[in-house]
């Protein structure tokens, strides 16, 4: 009995042994970590200083979308949009898309304004009203009969 109490007393006493080691080796690479992670911070700290704010143009005429973009330091590509359904009820002239959407972005990007012309919201309105109603399609469909008897 006497040896498995040394035995124990042996193990205790190389762990305690170990743990002054393991807590330098930690300290010292903590100590030589710091400064990088230090260093990462502040450049992120630093880019997100570099962020501005890309307001929500959206239905605003896009002369005046870009007017205001221009004054906030962007640079501004204008972009007609393809006629889709969407825009049917859409203004002529006026913005529907951004790209970047509108959010915190780098100061001095190129923002994409999309817009739509008097041609394309008549487009627009003539895909809208070519497009069949799916659920006057479905009324128009013959009813079933689940009385009738399979023949064979």
């Amino acid at each position: 009995m006497a040896k498995k109490k040394i035995g124990k007393i042996d193990i205790v006493n190389k762990a305690l042994n170990i743990i002054p080691d393991t807590t330098e080796i930690l300290s010292d690479t903590i100590k030589s970590t710091t400064p990088l992670v230090e260093k990462a911070m502040d450049r992120r700290f630093e880019s997100q200083q570099q962020l501005v704010d890309l307001p929500n143009l959206i239905d605003l005429n896009i002369s005046e979308a870009k007017e205001t973009l221009e004054e906030l330091g962007f640079k501004v590509v204008t972009i007609a949009a393809k006629a889709d359904k969407k825009f049917s009820k859409n203004k002529a002239e006026g913005l529907v898309k951004m790209e970047p959407k509108p959010g915190r972005v780098r100061q001095g990007i190129v923002v994409k304004l999309y817009y739509v012309t008097e041609e394309i919201v008549e487009e627009s309105k003539n895909l809208r009203s070519n497009t069949p109603n799916i659920k006057s399609l479905i009324k128009s469909l013959p009813k079933r009969n689940p009385k009738i008897s399979k023949e064979e």
